[in-house]
C-alpha cells in the first residue's frame, strides 16, 4: 500500500522543558529518561528526508498566562479554575515569550523545519494542542497541512501526556491518519503518559 503524503510534527522541543528548564521533563521522582535523549531519534527523523512537511510547534506564552500557578494564586501542579472556566493544571512559570526559555533547545534541527506553530500565546486559554487553544482558536496547522496535501502525520515531542497527546488526538479530528512515535517523545510522570497512550488509542492514534 503506497503511503499518503505525511509531516512531521515536532511538538515543544524547548529549553524549558529539557534538564535544568522551569517544567523540566520528566517531573522530579519520575523513573523516566530525560527530554533531551529524544534529540537523536526527533533529528535522524527530520534529517531523513522523508516526510513531505516537517512542523515544529512552540509555546509561546505571555507573563500573565492562565496556566501559571503564579497567576492562578494555587500550588503548583493542582488543578485551579481558570478566569475563562476551565479546569486547568497550574504549571511553573515557563516558555514565556521573549525568554531564552521558550526557545528551541540549541541541539535541535530546526533548519529542517518548514513552519513554526506558536501556541498559547492568548493569555486566558491554554493551548496543550499544535492544532487549536483551549478557547477554540484555530492555529492554522490543520489549514496548511491540508494546503500541501499531507494526509497523515507522525507526531514527536514534549509531552507525551500534554502537548503530544492534544496535539494527536486533534490531528484525528482534523481527518489525518495519526501515528504519535513513542520512542521520540518525553512524557511528565508515568501514571500519566500510560493513560495518555491509552486516551490516544481510544480517539484513532496509532502508537508506535
Amino acid at each position: 500500500m503506497k503511503t499518503p503524503p505525511t509531516a512531521l510534527i515536532v511538538v515543544d522541543v524547548q529549553c524549558d522543558f529539557m534538564t535544568g528548564g522551569a517544567l523540566a521533563v520528566p517531573l522530579p521522582g519520575q523513573d523516566l529518561p530525560a527530554a533531551e535523549t529524544i534529540l537523536p531519534p526527533i533529528n535522524q527523523l527530520m534529517a531523513e528526508g522523508h516526510y513531505a512537511r516537517i512542523v515544529l510547534t512552540q509555546d509561546f506564552h505571555p507573563a500573565g498566562h492562565c496556566s501559571f500557578a503564579a497567576n492562578l494564586g494555587v500550588p503548583l501542579y493542582s488543578v485551579a479554575r481558570t478566569p475563562a472556566g476551565r479546569d486547568q493544571v497550574a504549571w511553573p512559570v515557563h516558555c514565556v515569550k521573549g525568554t531564552p526559555g521558550a526557545e528551541f533547545h540549541p541541539g535541535l534541527y530546526t533548519r529542517f523545519a518548514d513552519l513554526i506553530i506558536r501556541k498559547g500565546v492568548r493569555t486566558e486559554f491554554d493551548s496543550y494542542s499544535g492544532f487549536a487553544d483551549d478557547g477554540g482558536d484555530l492555529t492554522g496547522l490543520a489549514g496548511y497541512l491540508k494546503a500541501n496535501g499531507i494526509e497523515a502525520v507522525d507526531v514527536v515531542g514534549i509531552a507525551t501526556d500534554y502537548c503530544v497527546k492534544a496535539t494527536a488526538i486533534d490531528a484525528v479530528k482534523a481527518g489525518f491518519r495519526t501515528r504519535v512515535l513513542a520512542t521520540a517523545c518525553a512524557g511528565v510522570a508515568k501514571d500519566t503518559i500510560a493513560a495518555a497512550f491509552a486516551e490516544m488509542a481510544a480517539a484513532g492514534v496509532t502508537i508506535e
